[in-house]
């Protein structure tokens, strides 16, 4: 099996991000969480509310969140949980059968286009990342929209506890082609990249992150698999 050397560090220091739900804040699930009522309940209110993913098994926008779902009860699997397609019919089951479940390239894919789905109308519920109101709309975090012209200011919106983290991306190894020793000097060398201006260039172009931390998969996936182990037709669709 393999495992991880080092995890790439994302700008805000940390070695992973938070998926979770954004939604408009006049919206029945905005005003539940915010209600104090502890019947009301803004996950259970997203049943049959029209969803924004950010593509296909998309970690944040659709395994992250329906492995929440999933395995707390609130949706059902439909179809043959052997089978990754299976996943489709579970999301649209759930939420609305019009979901948006977008092609990557196109106009709602990924998590711009997610946020843009939400605040336009087209959908009712964004499924992203914890940072994509800061990242797409608002650069100098002043809660006014300085992105697209289809971007809400920050009190137009709400943004639901998180449906759990997704690891950054991992350097990895495998321990039957490499002995320790030489894992720690790869390890220790890419740690080092952060000490001086070249090898901050290299981190930035060659591997388009800010720095690197040393991990291990247990360490660094967390509560990742456990998430996504809930969804249906995963483990078949990975060892394929």
């Amino acid at each position: 099996d393999l495992d991880v050397v080092a995890v790439e560090k994302k700008p805000d220091g940390r070695v992973y991000y938070s998926a979770a739900a954004w939604v408009k804040a006049d919206s029945e699930i905005a005003l539940a969480l915010e209600d104090d009522d502890p019947n009301t309940d803004p996950f259970a209110l997203m049943e049959g509310k029209k969803s924004c993913h950010t593509g296909w098994l998309k970690s944040a926008g659709m395994l992250i969140p329906m492995g929440y779902l999933i395995g707390n009860g609130y949706a059902d699997v439909v179809g043959d949980p052997d089978e990754i397609e299976s996943l489709r019919a579970t999301v649209t089951n759930f939420f609305d059968e019009d979901s948006s479940i977008p092609e990557g390239g196109t106009q709602y894919s990924g998590y711009n286009g997610a946020m843009k789905c939400m605040m336009t109308g087209h959908g009712d519920i964004a499924l992203v990342k914890d940072t994509a109101y800061r990242l797409y709309c608002d650069s100098d975090e002043d809660g006014i929209a300085d992105g697209p012209d289809w971007c809400l200011d920050r009190d137009e919106i709400v943004m639901l506890p998180s449906f759990g983290q997704a690891p950054s991306h991992p350097v990895m190894y495998n321990p039957d082609n490499m002995d320790q020793e030489t894992m720690m000097v790869i390890q220790n060398a890419l740690l080092s990249l952060e000490d001086d201006s070249e090898g901050r260039s290299i981190l930035k172009d060659v591997l388009n992150t800010d720095g690197m931390v040393a991990s291990t998969g247990e360490e660094h996936l967390g509560t990742y698999g456990d998430a996504v182990s809930n969804v249906p037709g995963i483990q078949a669709y990975l060892e394929r």
